[in-house]
């Protein structure tokens, strides 16, 4: 850019310094496990509960990644990086979906080959599973994984009906790499660097990027000192170009407490008065 005021338009241009890419506004990317009862919507016109809802704000206008059913659980990537997004959804790219599906009854493995070989829905696609094996069975229900490719409308259900099965229950296990592992439900968490260079790896990506931190409910920043104590010995190190980590500010404080302890006038025992005795 040579010329003072010129105009950049967000979704066309690509601004850079120093060969790092400009962006309009931080990142934020969220890892949620989807409960049951919940659109993957900014709003709802039923008044239903929201995925935003749960993840509240957050500074930045949230997008799901791709979407799951009312009804369906599990792994459901939210950000603002319209980039990374559009390239995971894109179908060149094969980003893997795994499933674990319940299904009615004792499925016959017949049935279950179609769904690895293809079979055609509704509206005249052939699909098929990247991969599948049966998890367990009981005397009413077969459990299954499922792998895919594609991220077609409703697609494992119409495959599943197209074999003549229903689905009784369907959790999305994961998603481009990502779990939801010791994640509980309704619950969600920050990617950290590592897993944003995965997915942007995967998609082929340039990882330069700013990302903004996660607002975590009942949790503070962390950029925030706790105590008079840490603030002053970060704007003393401030001073000195040094850096001030959460857990020195933490030693400070509770320096500050001990010294207070340790000065504070310790209320007076009364002396026991001398007994009289009569001469």
């Amino acid at each position: 850019m040579r010329v003072l005021g010129t105009r950049v338009d967000p979704a066309r241009d690509e601004v850079a310094f120093d060969g790092k890419r400009v962006l309009a506004e931080d990142h934020v990317w969220l890892l949620l496990n989807k409960p049951k009862g919940i659109v993957c919507t900014a709003s709802d016109p039923e008044g239903r509960r929201t995925v935003l809802d749960i993840v509240g704000a957050q500074g930045v206008r949230l997008y799901p990644v791709g979407r799951l059913d009312y009804n369906t659980e599990g792994v459901l990537l939210l950000t603002n990086d319209g980039d990374l997004a559009n390239a995971l959804l894109h179908p060149s790219r094969s980003v893997p979906r795994t499933y674990h599906v319940k299904l009615r009854g004792i499925v016959d493995p017949d049935d279950l080959d179609r769904l690895r070989q293809g079979v055609k829905l509704d509206t005249g696609e052939t699909v098929a599973a990247a991969n599948l094996f049966i998890l367990g069975t009981t005397e009413a229900n077969t459990w299954i994984e499922l792998s895919l490719i594609q991220g077609l409308n409703r697609q494992v259900h119409r495959m599943v009906e197209a074999i003549g099965g229903t689905v009784l229950k369907l959790v999305r296990v994961s998603f481009a790499g990502l779990t939801a592992d010791r994640l509980p439900s309704g619950r969600f968490r920050a990617l950290d660097q590592a897993e944003v260079n995965q997915l942007r790896a995967l998609v082929e990506l340039p990882q330069e990027t700013v990302r903004a931190a996660a607002v975590m409910p009942g949790r503070r920043s962390r950029n925030k000192p706790r105590s008079a104590a840490a603030r002053k010995q970060q704007r003393s190190a401030r001073k000195d170009g040094q850096r001030v980590t959460r857990r020195e500010g933490e030693r400070a404080t509770r320096r500050e407490a001990e010294h207070t302890a340790g000065t504070e006038e310790r209320p007076r025992r009364p002396r026991p008065r001398p007994k009289r005795t009569r001469q």
